[in-house]
């Protein structure tokens, strides 16, 4: 009875203290809390394995798909690199693929694909590559807020259309508590009578932010529009300190409203700054086929000259074409009637 009275004493201390400090804390100065972590990391790559599947009834995640992944990203340079290779799969299928981004432009290779096993594909456009990998532990918002574009959650608090913060105890443990509301894009919306409405598709979170681990979330909700009720979650867990000031969770676990649809991700290496290396373009192996969207033809590594297909022209460069064409053909008339014009002076 004496140790219970001391622990909730305990826990009450550690969360008056966290009341107290909470009503100094503004939206504006959480946010600067917060970026002092994201300032002092300028790139990191991980190794991990993501597990996604079903919970059973009594809470156990059951495997559908098991992928080992390398992702790195160069925050300073932009650049970003993910490898992930099916370790399982329900269907049994052998899947293994490879993307980079150099800040302009996007490359992806499929190196073992079902149904045609052997073959080799690259595709090289513009702009960052459709990342197939499931999940990417993105460590600012877990991927909740890339969609609203923010890369930080710092940016997001600090730019959100309102926030409140509370304090209060998860696990024990005081952290901040952080609702926020982000702006979305304008949709429109057509109802049974015909009349058109346009609304906003914001987006409302809420963030558990621990101050003993750098301000690092160690949960976020997503809330149905309109809602209280959480649509998605992530859980964040056994946080490492990888270096002075900088924390990271080697364990995320997502699940939707209904726990149906669960991910976790169990980082086995964090690679930071200057110890991280993220490739920025893909070499692609002899005799791979590659499409290249920004030139649109089609070749294959190694094949010559011989081997390249155009894909096609282009729909910017056509109306250089035609008049391209038209200046040709017109300079090809003047010379010729310029030159019949001489032969006939000189007949004459």
């Amino acid at each position: 009875m004496k140790n219970l009275k001391m622990w909730l004493f305990v826990c009450m201390l550690a969360l008056s203290k966290v009341v107290a400090g909470s009503q100094d804390v503004t939206q504006e100065k959480l946010a600067n809390l917060i970026q002092v972590q994201d300032d002092r990391l300028r790139a990191f790559q991980v190794k991990y394995r993501l597990t996604q599947g079903e919970y059973s009834e009594d809470g156990e995640l059951m495997p559908d798909v098991v992928i080992d992944c390398g992702f790195g990203h160069d925050i300073t340079k932009g650049h970003r690199y993910l490898h992930e290779k099916w370790v399982n799969h329900s269907s049994g299928d052998d899947l293994e693929r490879e993307y980079s981004y150099d800040g302009k432009r996007g490359m992806s290779l499929t190196l073992k694909q079902p149904g045609d096993p052997g073959r080799t594909y690259g595709r090289i456009i513009r702009g960052p590559p459709d990342y197939k990998a499931i999940c990417k532990p993105e460590w600012a918002g877990y991927g909740f807020i890339r969609e609203y574009g923010y890369e930080t959650l710092s940016s997001a608090i600090k730019n959100a259309k309102s926030a409140k913060i509370t304090s209060e105890l998860l696990d024990g443990e005081p952290v901040y508590r952080v609702e926020f509301v982000l702006k979305g894009e304008k949709e429109r919306l057509v109802d049974p009578s015909g009349k058109t409405r346009w609304f906003t598709k914001d987006g409302t979170f809420i963030a558990w932010l621990s101050p003993e681990k750098g301000y690092r979330p160690v949960r976020i909700d997503r809330l149905v529009r309109g809602g209280s009720a959480v649509s998605g979650s992530c859980a964040a867990s056994d946080f490492r300190q990888v270096n002075p000031g900088i924390w990271f969770p080697y364990r995320l676990e997502r699940s939707g409203s209904n726990r149906n649809d669960g991910r976790l991700i169990v980082a086995d290496t964090i690679a930071i700054n200057e110890e991280a290396a993220v490739p920025s373009r893909l070499e692609f192996p002899p005799y791979t086929h590659v499409t290249n969207e920004i030139w649109q033809i089609k070749y294959q590594v190694g094949g010559g000259l011989l081997r390249v297909r155009l894909k096609g022209f282009p729909k910017a460069i056509i109306p250089y074409l035609v008049v391209g064409a038209l200046f040709i053909a017109g300079t090809s008339v003047f010379v010729y009637c310029k030159c019949r014009r001489k032969r006939q002076k000189a007949l004459a």
